[in-house]
């Protein structure tokens, strides 16, 4: 319960933060992209990682990318 005069929007404003909306506000704010580009961007990352890092993994398991121990240590990837 609010004390007496605080915002009671502002205050459920803090818990609706998301990892996106905050992404959303950095483009935005920090690169000055207009608000439309930011949400499609935004949506575009977020499609793109749940694509491709969505599915492989499991409660309790991480991704770890690494380099074969075959791979001789001059060769490059581009």
């Amino acid at each position: 319960m609010p004390a007496a005069g605080e915002d009671t929007k502002s205050m459920t404003n803090v818990w609706k933060k998301t990892n996106e909306q905050q992404l959303l506000n950095e483009l935005e704010d920090e690169y000055g992209f207009p608000r439309a580009t930011c949400r499609s961007l935004v949506q575009l990352m977020h499609e793109f990682i749940e694509d491709n890092y969505g599915n492989l993994r499991n409660d309790n398991q991480i991704i770890y990318h690494a380099v074969s121990s075959d791979e001789p240590p001059e060769k490059m990837y581009l």
